[in-house]
């Protein structure tokens, strides 16, 4: 299969785990403020800057992240981020598609950094535009972690949650890229589950 190995972490209990995992070979995508568990090397922050600014105890966690790469869908949180955190070379700042009209190979040219950036899709949790922005990155072997929900109180809404991670998994397998969950405890049901060391040893394996 080759290609690199790509690690998504939520910021559900499970994502505790991610912490000890090795991240050699890998990429490591988080969301929103994931930097209360861990640092990525690509920080994707999904919803508005005003919506960000009233999670006075999440905020925090945002605007000082080391991660090597930002990713944003609000252009006036790209701007804050950009004069606030000031290290950042460029700020991504991604168009997000609605939920009737998707898919995983969707670009844009980004005149600032004159490149093809992903045209993700929001479906209620940020860790799924981090799929979907991991396989446009190249990666072959994407685990997810910290997108858990809770066992024994699924609502209509985790449920839709569930069943698209279900497409999700079926496009991207079409596509000769394996889309895993790591988190045993996770209510999402649509998606193949592998244990943290297992995952990582097909990740090596691949590319030996």
């Amino acid at each position: 299969m080759g290609g690199h190995g790509a690690l998504v972490v939520g910021v559900g209990p499970s994502a505790k785990y991610a912490t000890e995992m090795p991240r050699s070979g890998l990429r490591v995508y988080g969301v929103n403020d994931v930097e209360k568990i861990l640092t990525p090397d690509d920080l994707l922050v999904v919803d508005s800057w005003k919506e960000w600014r009233r999670l006075k105890n999440r905020w925090p966690d945002v605007t000082r992240t080391k991660a090597k790469r930002v990713w944003v869908t609000d252009a006036v949180l790209g701007a804050y981020m950009m004069k606030s955190v000031r290290r950042f070379d460029t700020t991504h700042i991604l168009a997000m598609k609605d939920r009737e009209n998707w898919s995983i190979d969707e670009t844009r040219f980004d005149p600032d950094t004159e490149t093809e950036i992903p045209v993700l899709p929001g479906f209620y949790t940020s860790t799924f535009p981090a799929c979907v922005m991991a396989y446009q990155h190249g990666a072959k072997r994407i685990g997810l972690i910290g997108c858990d929900f809770h066992q024994h109180n699924l609502t209509p809404r985790s449920e839709a949650i569930d069943r698209m991670f279900g497409v999700l998994c079926e496009k991207m397998s079409d596509r000769g890229v394996e889309l895993v969950n790591l988190s045993a405890q996770s209510a999402l049901r649509s998606l193949p589950v592998l244990s943290p060391a297992e995952w990582l040893e097909e990740v090596w394996a691949a590319q030996a």
